[in-house]
């Protein structure tokens, strides 16, 4: 039962995206009621800290520092971008928005946008046994977006990807870097975000895994089966429905499950723990994907219209979006 001294807090924490993440739990009990509680935990628990502040820490003038040294500002220049102009959004502490646009040449849709938000998890998943009883201290990433609207259109060698309203920009990598480096800096023991479509997790993979080995086996067992088909062909099977299990004729569901970055000697411990990896490898090896590549070709590569974001953190379907993806594409 929620503290009657408290309700309001932990309703509105119950309701932010932390609250839905799957096996999450937040903690009810056990806060300290006294006149320092907001100021101890802000920053730390969402929604107490100061709503002017990114993250409770950056003002805008210093967003561009990180910009500037993980060289994304020299590569925005790089690609015809010589005006930018930064903005903050910090008014829901559950979905704190940096948005990057260029005035010069002028584009109405952002190069860059990312939302993000500082929690605190638990979990008792049962395949996660090492880490119950630990409240983890989190950088989730519920949206993000990297897109070059100047380009025209979509190449043979780089086509559309779910999702995706222009050609990324190519400096997802770097991107990457930065929320690492500031995952770091606020002392998180990782980042994590629940990607939307599989591209996303594929590019997301290599520096992310799955909390759930057995949903990282099963990545794993997508991108060893459907590497020859491509990324973008990979990806639209999935979504359209052209994703079977080879022995039982199962069409795949995407699965929507949330993928980290471990940054502390905890979850790096759990992630690379023997029980984990015997774990993920045996559900890679338990199965085995085909692409209907007929099928695939005869449908058209659309989507339903994207599901609105939430304005208490992860997007009503998912989270973690990058429709560029973040190796840089």
């Amino acid at each position: 039962m929620y503290n009657a001294r408290v309700p309001t807090l932990f309703q509105r924490l119950r309701d932010t995206a932390l609250g839905r993440l799957l096996h999450f739990e937040l903690l009810d009990d056990g806060l300290p009621p006294d006149p320092g509680f907001r100021q101890g935990w802000a920053g730390i628990l969402p929604g107490l800290g100061d709503d002017r502040l990114f993250l409770d820490t950056y003002e805008e003038a210093m967003i561009r520092e990180p910009l500037e040294a993980y060289g994304i500002m020299d590569g925005l220049r790089a690609r015809g971008f010589k005006k930018i102009r930064i903005e903050l959004n910090t008014s829901d502490p559950s979905f704190q928005q940096l948005l990057v646009y260029s005035d010069d040449p002028p584009c109405s849709d952002p190069l860059a946008e990312i939302a993000l938000h500082r929690g605190s998890f638990a979990t008792r998943a049962p395949f996660a046994e090492k880490l119950h009883g630990l409240v983890l201290p989190m950088l989730f990433i519920s949206w993000l977006r990297l897109q070059n609207p100047l380009k025209n259109g979509f190449q043979p060698e780089r086509p559309r990807l779910p999702g995706q309203k222009h050609p990324g920009l190519g400096l997802g990598n770097e991107v990457m870097v930065m929320l690492s480096a500031l995952g770091q800096k606020l002392l998180t023991e990782g980042l994590a975000n629940t990607p939307e479509y599989p591209h996303n997790a594929v590019l997301y993979s290599q520096r992310f895994m799955y909390l759930d080995p057995e949903a990282e086996g099963r990545l794993q067992a997508l991108k060893r089966d459907l590497r020859k088909h491509g990324l973008a062909d990979a990806s639209w099977g999935i979504m359209l429905g052209c994703v079977t299990e080879a022995d039982s004729g199962r069409v795949l569901e995407w699965f929507k499950e949330e993928q980290i970055l471990p940054l502390g000697h905890v979850l790096r411990a759990y992630f690379h723990s023997r029980a984990y990896r015997t774990a993920a490898r045996t559900a890679a090896a338990s199965v085995k994907y085909v692409l209907d590549t007929k099928k695939l070709a005869g449908l058209p590569m659309e989507l339903p219209a994207d599901p609105p974001r939430s304005s208490s953190g992860f997007q009503t379907a998912g989270s973690g979006r990058d429709p560029e993806g973040t190796a840089g594409r």
